[in-house]
């Protein structure tokens, strides 16, 4: 088989395109500041003031968007640090665990690398989820290019 029909050479441009335009996003939209990427909003409960060291960028008289609850959770997933009473509806929020979760995890519990950790585990999924639909695209005889589709698809 040729390298150009290899599922795990897709599923790496995907992670590259998907880190390259986070990349290009951070540095021209929001100088610089990565934790925009969590769309926290001005008009929002305020962020835990145990994040304030972080800096956390802040969408101007906007409530912001599920990104800032996700963001909270992975510094507090087992509600030891009282971070929910910064979301708005936490049995709601706390469902939906698997990335933030999985973030605190790989940063060993750790704040200062927390934010690395969960882009590298939104990194990790674009990873397995265009390399699974490679996968699936070439057993069905389709060429697994069609894989970089899943960009696209709302998370």
């Amino acid at each position: 088989m040729s390298w150009t029909r290899s599922p795990i050479w897709f599923a790496l441009v995907a992670v590259f395109s998907a880190a390259a335009w986070q990349a290009l996003t951070v540095h021209y939209n929001y100088r610089g500041n990565w934790t925009a990427l969590f769309c926290t909003g001005s008009r929002y409960a305020a962020a835990p003031a145990e994040l304030s060291s972080e800096r956390i960028y802040l969408f101007p008289n906007s409530l912001g968007y599920d990104g800032q609850s996700y963001h909270y959770i992975a510094h507090d997933p087992l509600f030891k640090r009282g971070f929910q009473s910064s979301l708005d509806c936490p049995r709601f929020r706390y469902r939906r665990i698997l990335v933030p979760f999985s973030a605190w995890l790989l940063a060993g519990g750790q704040d200062r690398f927390v934010d690395r950790a969960y882009l590298v585990t939104i990194w990790l999924w674009v990873f397995a989820g265009t390399l699974w639909t490679g996968l699936v695209a070439r057993e069905r005889g389709a060429h697994p290019g069609w894989s970089l589709a899943f960009l696209f698809v709302p998370p």
